[in-house]
């Protein structure tokens, strides 16, 4: 197995911009790993990794390699220089893309209302939100677990925990914060759309200082960072609101669809989850093992260095890819297997140490809830007629999403 091979030996098979490797990218990262788990990509300008030590010594190792994208040397420097002129957040510290000692500071501020005991306390709203989602189900023949579920469980528990109650609220602060966050994706965009930008933060800001005399409510663990004082700037705790809220709709929803589909298309594991329920917490982690709604994490070297007998240049960009580290047969037992029963080494899916994702136990919360009321609800995970062999995701090949799964209702779902 070697160590690296130039990016234009292999685009035959690795070309992640082609609709067949989003639909299933596995094949071809198998051959890729094995080639090369370390892989110099000309056509992405990229470091590509692709097995599971790898990929756990690139994550950990915060003096090499950080999360910071503005330490790029390729093109994304220039798009990030744009971002900082045009965007009111660019310039602010953020959790996932900031090193010590901000990083250190900002997940102070945040893991005291990501603890178990205020996970414990939201476990009931969340399963009632589950629930009223599901009753909807009995109105129409086939029901979508993305669009009728799981988008919209997670995007109201990321903002319920934030403490926006209120659906309107719910609806107004997301549209709020989705504009900010484009304006920080796409910096190009045209001015129209920045200046609705800007008075969308401008909106978010207004929201969170009305808000302010909430912060001691016990219905809203973490409006308290949000509205206290302490060592967050009023800018990084609106950077704070953005990435919580956002959150779910990426990450948790996509784990929800990627783990109702596994168990659609396994209908032995299905069977073997509703028999013995214990086996929910196992489940939710072969999930995010099995196929990780986040397929890729970016790191950056820091400076010139030698990383797996390979010479790197500062800036270089790193793609982990967790989606073929989970496949990784160096690691995983019969890895191409969805195996609700699998007791093996942890996943990658929340990223590792410095940057371990806060809130990883209210997405494997979200997930497990999900998962357990799909299945008291539908005695039967079936896929509705008009539902492609193929289900569609977003083109987008860092993240395994799905944008559609339709169910077959029927006459034999549980009562709501």
């Amino acid at each position: 197995m070697s160590g690296i091979v130039q990016g234009e030996v292999h685009l035959a098979f690795f070309n992640p911009l082609r609709p067949s490797f989003i639909e299933d990218p596995y094949p071809a990262l198998a051959r890729l790993r094995e080639a090369a788990p370390l892989y110099r990509s000309a056509e992405l300008d990229s470091w590509v990794v692709t097995s599971y030590d790898l990929a756990s010594q690139v994550l950990r190792d915060d003096a090499r390699f950080t999360a910071d994208p503005s330490r790029a040397r390729n093109a994304l420097a220039g798009h990030f220089a744009l971002q900082a002129q045009r965007s009111g957040l660019s310039g602010v510290a953020r959790m996932n893309s900031s090193d010590r000692p901000d990083h250190s500071r900002l997940r102070t501020a945040a893991n005291p209302h990501f603890t178990r005991a205020v996970l414990r306390s939201r476990a009931g709203r969340i399963t009632e939100r589950a629930r009223a989602l599901l009753e909807r189900r009995t109105a129409t023949p086939s029901f979508d677990i993305v669009t009728d579920f799981a988008v919209p469980l997670a995007r109201s528990v990321a903002w319920d925990h934030l403490g926006v109650h209120d659906p309107d609220e719910q609806e107004a602060v997301h549209r709020w914060a989705t504009a900010v966050r484009r304006l920080e994706t796409a910096p190009d965009a045209p001015a129209a759309e920045r200046e609705a930008g800007a008075e969308a933060l401008a909106s978010l800001r207004a929201y969170l200082d009305a808000r302010g005399a909430d912060a001691d409510r016990g219905d809203a663990p973490a409006l308290q960072l949000l509205t206290a004082g302490g060592d967050l700037s009023d800018e990084e705790r609106l950077g704070v609101v953005v990435d919580l809220g956002l959150s779910g709709n990426g990450s948790v929803a996509g784990a929800i669809a990627n783990g109702a589909l596994a168990l659609l298309r396994h209908p032995e594991e299905e069977a073997a989850l509703r028999a013995h329920p214990e086996l929910l917490e196992g489940a939710v982690e072969e999930v995010l093992r099995y196929d990780a709604p986040t397929a890729v994490l970016g790191r950056w070297a820091t400076a010139d260095v030698d990383f797996a007998e390979t010479s790197m240049r500062a800036g270089d960009e790193v793609l982990v890819v967790v989606a073929a580290a989970h496949r990784d047969p160096a690691v995983f037992v019969e890895p191409d297997r969805f195996d609700v029963r699998r007791d093996g080494p942890p996943h990658l899916a929340f990223g590792l140490g410095t940057h371990h994702c806060a809130g990883a136990g209210l997405g494997r919360l979200e997930i497990a809830v999900a998962l357990r009321e799909l299945l008291a609800a539908f005695p039967v995970l079936r896929a509705a007629p008009e539902a492609p062999r193929t289900p569609p995701r977003a083109r987008n090949w860092m993240m395994r999403q799905i944008t559609s799964l339709p169910i077959e209702v029927g006459a034999g779902s549980a009562a709501g």
